[in-house]
């Protein structure tokens, strides 16, 4: 389910034309994975500094993952609850 960018119960949900398509780019995205791999390690092999130049232009296409604290993910899943605002703003005066 990596490759979806999905966790599995979320993939499994998605409509099946959906799945397809995107089942379609699995082998397109694990062969640039796989040569990206491969020059690494030839670079790493013949030539130690170029590799290191390109883990960091990698590393400014691919910085490390963004994790949400509970309070991040809590306010970037949460609704505006209009009715108790407005509730709210009536008892404010």
């Amino acid at each position: 389910m990596r490759v979806y960018g999905h966790a599995y119960g979320d993939t499994m949900k998605l409509p099946m034309r959906v799945f397809w398509h995107l089942s379609g780019s699995v082998p397109r995205l694990l062969a640039s994975e796989h040569r990206t791999t491969l020059e690494m390690a030839t670079l790493a092999t013949h030539n130690p500094d170029a590799a290191g130049e390109m883990f960091k232009t990698l590393g400014t296409y691919a910085p490390d993952p963004v994790t949400l604290s509970a309070k991040g993910m809590v306010a970037a899943t949460s609704v505006r609850d209009e009715e108790g605002f407005s509730e709210l703003k009536r008892m404010a005066g």
